[in-house]
């Protein structure tokens, strides 16, 4: 989901409607939510794991709409660290080490590094 055209969403109720219940539901999932969790977006991403300033950050697993799937660690929103990477298949893809979202060391034993 583009968190910016979120923003703008959010800022629009908030002139609108000052502030709700919703509105503050909303902010409070997709901005400011820390520690474990899960959640689904409307664009059919499921992630499942840690989150800090409402990116995904520490363990965590992303299934992506198409079924294809990453675990390992997350900074920031990003796959960094060691991570797995499945395609839409099931079938292991990639297994190394991420940074900033791109697999940078391929390394079989990477999976069971965290």
């Amino acid at each position: 989901m583009d968190l910016s055209y979120l923003s703008h969403i959010l800022d629009k109720v908030k002139v609108a409607i000052g502030m709700s219940d919703m509105a503050k539901e909303l902010e409070r999932q997709y901005y400011h939510r820390d520690g474990y969790g899960e959640i689904k977006y409307p664009s059919g991403l499921d992630y499942r794991g840690y989150f800090r300033e409402g990116k995904f950050h520490g363990e965590g697993t992303a299934i992506y709409p198409d079924g294809s799937q990453y675990y390992g660690m997350w900074y920031n929103g990003l796959p960094h660290g060691p991570g797995t990477y499945l395609n839409k298949k099931g079938r292991t893809d990639k297994v190394g080490y991420w940074k900033e979202g791109k697999l940078v060391v391929e390394d079989p034993n990477a999976a069971s590094a965290y």
